[in-house]
């Protein structure tokens, strides 16, 4: 089960009950209620689980990251080019 705190990127790799359940920092209520429901709700947590793998194995793998990198890369170049003509 995954269960984290929203803070920094975290809710842009996690999506809130899609793939985990996500509670406000320093929020001890919030973390133990969310720990207890993954606990109480098996087949909730476990497609939870399921969601989340699927994304990183589809849109967070290693090939998919470098194709975005590369487009990123490739973007900026043309920008420059543009610039110098």
């Amino acid at each position: 089960p995954i269960v984290s705190t929203d803070v920094g990127g975290t809710s842009e790799l996690i999506h809130d009950q899609q793939h985990a359940l996500l509670v406000p920092p320093r929020d001890e209520r919030s973390w133990c209620a969310a720990v207890q429901r993954c606990l109480q709700d098996a087949a909730a947590t476990a497609e939870r689980v399921a969601a989340a793998r699927r994304r990183v194995e589809v849109e967070l793998n290693f090939d998919r990251r470098l194709e975005k990198l590369s487009a990123i890369y490739e973007s900026v170049v043309a920008k420059w080019k543009l610039k110098q003509d």
